[in-house]
């Protein structure tokens, strides 16, 4: 008779934890970042940019422009640990370093969520306040200025010339989620009229790259 000896528990786990590749540590797919950029030396108020002129002039570099709302280029991405999706970043390159008495946005929609703007206002005299804008869920407030929209504060810095946004899986508004489209529609850059604690107004439009037509899927 054959004498069959009983496997050794601790053997039975790392087997099945070699078979299963969620658990012996399985990567993620390549990230898709989705970038887009914009005409150096053109954050001038006119140049095809809905500022001061009565209608848009062709998109074109100088005669003056500032730096600090130079638009260079926008690119979301992917926000991960190499197995897990923690949630996904904005980046704003600009041509300086940002300023104080800006307001530095990037527009958009998400899922069925018609507003879906990540903002960096910067008043002056005032600390830069990264927000998502959006209106996912109705704003109790009534004085929203946009669409009865919210704005709710997320992770936001100013790293050498650029401005990055961090969108933790988290902090996604109420229906969206993983997998979730969002529908870029362009950066742009915004004179603030008025001082940290006071009314202000976000005009004119200083900078602004060409409108996107491509999405970003949240985890791409």
């Amino acid at each position: 008779m054959r004498i069959r000896r009983a496997v050794p528990l601790s053997l039975l786990v790392v087997a099945a934890v070699a078979a299963t590749p969620a658990l012996a540590g399985a990567k993620l797919a390549p990230a898709k970042p989705l970038a887009w950029t914009d005409m150096a030396g053109d954050a001038n108020v006119f140049n095809d940019q809905g500022g001061l002129a009565p209608a848009p002039l062709p998109e074109s570099a100088g005669p003056a422009q500032w730096d600090a709302a130079d638009v260079l280029g926008v690119t979301f991405a992917r926000l991960d640990n190499g197995k897990k999706l923690l949630g996904m970043t904005v980046t704003m390159k600009l041509t300086g370093a940002p300023s104080q008495g800006v307001l530095y946005r990037v527009t958009g929609s998400a899922a069925n969520c018609t507003v879906f703007w990540f903002q960096y206002n910067w008043t002056a005299g005032g600390s830069g306040a990264p927000t998502l804008r959006h209106d996912c869920v109705d704003s109790t407030s009534a004085t929203a200025a946009v669409s009865n929209t919210v704005s709710i504060p997320i992770d936001g810095k100013v790293v050498g010339s650029s401005i990055v946004w961090t969108l933790l899986l988290k902090d996604l508004p109420p229906g969206v989620k993983v997998g979730s489209i969002i529908s870029p529609a362009l950066g742009e850059v915004r004179g603030i009229v008025g001082a940290a604690g006071t009314s202000a107004v976000t005009a004119p439009v200083i900078d602004q790259t060409p409108t996107q037509t491509s999405a970003y899927k949240i985890g791409q």
